[in-house]
């Protein structure tokens, strides 16, 4: 119990990161719905069968993919204990994942969320505690 209140008291003390792979998307199927959806739609002719396959050039050149794979991915159901993790006052969410979507994940009655999604993007106040970016 000891360690439970010290590990509370270090989270409230801050700040706090949190890194997001894109295993969630699979965590409770063991299937990665995303990756599924887009092996069924498209041949891939670099035999990938995880993520590099979004940089196989018949998908990273194809701006109807793009167009396709983000309303897919607006569409995917979130994990339900996002809802939990989205309460946690995180100063910064580092993720590989490509859904846009955990920007509405993370904003809540207590802050905004902001994409950083390349070098190229300013971080605008990095230390607001009412606004998460999500890189």
């Amino acid at each position: 119990m000891d360690n439970t209140k010290n590990f509370i008291e270090r989270i409230n003390c801050g700040p706090i990161y949190l890194l997001l792979g894109q295993e969630y998307i699979s965590l409770k199927t063991n299937n990665d719905y995303f990756l599924t959806k887009i092996k069924d739609k498209y041949v891939i002719e670099n035999g990938s069968t995880n993520y590099d396959l979004l940089f196989d050039p018949k998908l990273s050149e194809n701006l109807q993919f793009n167009d396709w794979a983000d309303k897919l991915l607006m569409n995917m159901p979130e994990p339900n204990w996002f809802g939990s993790l989205g309460e946690i006052p995180f100063s910064t969410v580092y993720t590989s994942s490509p859904n846009s979507k955990l920007l509405k994940s993370f904003a809540n009655h207590f802050r905004t969320t902001t994409g950083v999604y390349d070098e190229k993007q300013r971080v605008i106040n990095p230390r607001d505690p009412h606004n998460l970016h999500i890189n």
